[in-house]
């Protein structure tokens, strides 16, 4: 492979490159941008930019991450109020991902190599999943290309505005996401160890890193604090090879087609390749030396500390990683000798990255499945990925003024509907979580108001007139016996808080069923032949 190591970030050349990647992503990303409802993580930003600055940085800290992404909600639904807009506006961020991962590729190998890059960036489809979400994810890998690139241009020339860069990137990635933190410790390491003027590129570094580390510093101590309560508490499955099987593709087709394995596999074996070919010649070059050294250390620190505590080895953690993820690919290819093989290559990883992005667009709703309500099941009215505003309507357009809204599934399932109902409702109902237990953190529990969730029926200081039960589950989980009983395996919680079971004690019968996608609301009214213990 021909090397065309740039010692220069940026040239004017680059500008329509850069330009034309920024549109191409752009228009990419608005492609069904509106297809789905908002869900539990992006309602609860719209909740929080009702806050103040202030008031976000508080709540901030009881959370995963820190205020950047509210605090720019917030100033962007100032100007341009409205969940389409700040869907718009997470799309305008992830659309800076591209141009960044152009100039990466350029660090790396010239500006032909950055071209590729960046064109991979554009149709890669869990870059353009999650630059339709309002989620901090979106701008997470343009900081990410932008510290790496300041890290090898520090390397390279020594200069301040390198360095600043890096710091800068660092922060502002930092501040947008915790899980920052692990790439800038591999950058230290490669800083020390794989850097043969580390004297005089280390002070420069440490200076320009000071203000980092100090504002970084601020937001870690109660990082650690949250973490240590999640390990007691966390419901989340302990850390298996699984896990890395799914980072793994998340970060080449992004998806495993809806749990077709074998095709998942053979759609992402292209990168893995790619990336196990680069070791045989990654330490001859500062960038491929530097990507692999962070890659790797990023991926095995994290796993080796979920194994310890608290599992974080998700999938989505790790999507900061991808521009540099398929810099390591589509270099292990162009360094083979045989250009046979080498083209064969680069054209397999095209394909699989063509192939993922339109499976995601094709099967747009399928992609989005974890969020349990797109797809839709026999009997249920046709799903358009507006499940919830289409209950929500029925709901207001069906319900008495003295009805009550009750959000009852699986525990990991509720707060997916409640949320998104919330969000959407159009009248003044009450609407609640009906749960023996509070609400952890983990399942929206510090989003809520005080007044949002319900343990029994005889908490409500009046007689609903009807009851409206909002769930995921099956139908079979209302009226079969054998899941009310808690016999069948997974659920046992029914036991402690069998609402059905309830809402039948109290004299209540079910007179109308409605379905849209995966979501079902069960109306209940009180038999006013059967006296009732509420009279």
């Amino acid at each position: 492979m021909q090397k065309q190591i740039s010692r220069q970030i940026f040239t004017k050349r680059d500008l329509p490159i850069m330009i034309s990647l920024g549109i191409f992503a752009l228009i990419l990303r608005l492609i069904r941008l509106f297809d789905l409802d908002v869900w539990l993580d992006e309602v609860v930003l719209l909740r929080m930019i009702e806050k103040s600055y202030i008031e976000i940085w508080s709540f901030c800290q009881t959370d995963n991450f820190p205020p950047l992404l509210p605090w720019m909600l917030k100033a962007w639904n100032s100007l341009f109020p409205g969940e389409l807009s700040l869907r718009v506006f997470c799309t305008l961020l992830g659309a800076l991902t591209p141009p960044a991962a152009y100039l990466l590729g350029k660090v790396v190998s010239g500006r032909n190599f950055g071209i590729l890059i960046g064109v991979a960036c554009v149709v890669s489809a869990p870059l353009i999943y999650y630059s339709q979400m309002i989620r901090m994810y979106t701008l997470f890998p343009f900081f990410a290309c932008l510290s790496f690139i300041g890290l090898i241009m520090g390397l390279r020339t020594n200069q301040w505005k390198y360095w600043i860069l890096m710091a800068v990137a660092n922060l502002f990635g930092f501040y947008l996401f915790v899980f920052m933190l692990f790439m800038i410790m591999m950058e230290a390491i490669v800083l020390l160890i794989a850097n043969k003027n580390w004297r005089t590129t280390l002070i420069r570094a440490i200076i320009t890193h000071i203000p980092t580390v100090i504002l970084v510093t601020i937001w870690v101590i109660p990082l650690f604090s949250r973490y240590q309560n999640l390990q007691e508490s966390f419901w989340l499955k302990p850390v298996s090879y699984t896990h890395v099987g799914e980072v793994w593709y998340s970060l080449g087709s992004g998806t495993d087609f809806f749990d077709r394995y074998k095709l998942a596999a053979l759609v992402n074996i292209p990168f893995l390749l790619g990336v196990g070919i680069g070791l045989k010649k990654f330490w001859k070059q500062d960038a491929t030396r530097a990507a692999y050294l962070i890659f790797a250390g990023v991926i095995i620190t994290v796993f080796v500390l979920s194994l310890k505590g608290q599992n974080i080895f998700f999938k989505r953690y790790f999507m900061f990683l991808i521009p540099s993820y398929l810099a390591m690919v589509y270099w292990g290819w162009m360094s083979l000798q045989s250009g046979i093989i080498r083209r064969a290559g680069l054209v397999l990883t095209s394909i699989s990255l063509l192939v993922s992005v339109g499976y995601y667009y094709g099967s747009y709703l399928e992609y989005h499945q974890h969020y349990f309500f797109p797809v839709s099941e026999t009997g249920a009215r046709a799903s358009d990925g507006h499940a919830i505003k289409k209950l929500v309507t029925y709901i207001s357009e069906n319900s008495g003024d003295n009805d009550v809204i009750l959000h009852y599934a699986h525990p990991e399932k509720r707060s997916f509907t409640f949320f998104s109902s919330v969000y959407y409702k159009q009248n003044d109902l009450p609407e609640y979580i009906y749960s023996a237990k509070a609400i952890p953190d983990h399942f929206g529990g510090q989003y809520m108001e005080r007044d949002e969730w319900l343990r029994s029926l005889d908490d409500l200081n009046f007689q609903p007139t009807g009851i409206w039960v909002v769930s995921l589950d099956s139908l079979e989980a209302v009226f079969d016996k054998n899941y009310l009983g808690g016999r069948i395996r997974g659920w046992t919680w029914v036991q402690d808080e069998n609402l059905p079971a309830e809402i039948y004690a109290n004299h209540y019968v079910g007179f109308d069923t409605i379905r849209f996608g995966q979501v079902t609301a069960i109306h209940y009214a009180v038999d006013h032949n059967v006296e009732s213990p509420h009279e």
